[in-house]
Parts: C-alpha cells; structure tokens; sequence
C-alpha cells in the first residue's frame, strides 16, 4: 500500500469526483456518491513527495484565485460606488 497525501487526494477528487457524478448523473441515475463510485476510480498516485508537490502547486493557485476573487469584488464595489456619485 502506497502512502497517499491528504491534500492531494483531496485535489484529485475535487478534479475527479464531479465529472464521475456528472456521467452518472447523464446516464439518468440520481447524483450522489456511493462507495462503488469511490472504490471504481482509479486514483493516480505518484510517489508521496510528487504528491506534495502537486498538492502545494494546486494549493497556491487555488490561494490565488480567492485573492484575484476579492481584488475583482473589491473593484466592482469601488466602480459602484463612483457610479452612484456620477448620477447623485
């Protein structure tokens, strides 16, 4: 039995799981997990520090999507805001 990092697997079934739900949902089955749906995957696992590595790469970039998310939020409120000044 290999060792397997939390966060990677984690990323994998984040990737993964919903295009498998996703099938089953097309082929008219309800959504939802099962233990078959977890125990039928094949789950990539290279060796542990590969593993960390991918995990804390996905990890930054997930990291830096919130923060772009909140430059973005921040921006409209500051564009609302100049545009509600415009039309007072």
């Amino acid at each position: 039995i290999r060792e397997i990092s939390v966060l990677y697997l984690k990323c994998f079934l984040d990737k993964n799981l919903s295009i498998r739900i996703a099938q089953e949902k097309r082929e008219g089955n309800t959504p939802y997990i099962t233990m078959s749906t977890l125990t039928d995957m094949n789950i990539e696992l290279p060796c542990l520090d590969e593993q960390h590595r991918i995990a804390d790469f996905l990890s930054s970039i997930d990291d830096k999507i919130v923060l772009l998310t909140k430059q973005i939020e921040s921006t409209e409120q500051y564009k609302k805001g100049l545009l509600q000044q415009l039309f007072v």
